[in-house]
């Protein structure tokens, strides 16, 4: 475009301007992570990577949530604020987005196959410091690298069984024998 050139309304575009430090980062969350997210999702902050990068490098800051979810896809449209100073960060780009759920939580993780089904409820047998078996009733939560969240049933120190477990029951002695290689 040079000075002189004839501009009519409703014409092409003659150019487009895209800010790019910062630069926007607009990303849809389901309603069920939004109902978590909302009440700290104001100044949210946000980790952000990019296709060719193992890890989330770059940080932003939520800055706009959309005031409706979209009935049709059930999700909610958010938007983070990113410094972009090195200029990595290019417009349509395809970013991966961790929205941070709170701070840390203690929880209990337990390897997925120690946890058994009896009907519609969970179980782990445990094994005391005498090495007689016992059950325990559990609630499960989610899957972290092939563990599994224990929300509720067992304690700390608790000594699950992982292998074996058809080979036990209630009341019987057992020993331990020490994992190796993995998780112990």
């Amino acid at each position: 475009m040079s000075v002189g050139d004839y501009v009519a309304a409703g014409g092409e575009a003659l150019t487009t301007i895209a800010s790019v430090d910062p630069m926007y980062v607009y990303f849809t969350g389901d309603e069920q992570t939004y109902l978590r997210f909302a009440s700290h999702a104001d100044k949210a902050t946000v980790a952000i990577g990019l296709a060719d990068e193992a890890e989330l490098p770059h940080t932003g800051t939520v800055d706009f949530i959309d005031n409706a979810v979209d009935p049709g896809a059930g999700t909610i449209l958010l938007r983070a604020v990113v410094p972009n100073p090195d200029g990595r960060l290019a417009p349509g780009l395809f970013a991966r987005v961790r929205l941070p759920e709170g701070g840390a939580v203690a929880a209990m993780l337990v390897d997925d196959k120690a946890i058994l089904t009896d009907q519609d409820r969970k179980f782990v047998y445990t094994l005391d410091d005498a090495g007689t078996v016992a059950r325990h009733d559990v609630k499960i939560g989610r899957s972290i690298d092939g563990a599994r969240v224990i929300a509720d049933g067992l304690k700390p120190g608790d000594r699950v069984i992982v292998g074996g477990t058809q080979k036990v029951f209630p009341g019987s002695k057992a020993t331990v024998a020490v994992a190796t290689g993995g998780r112990p």
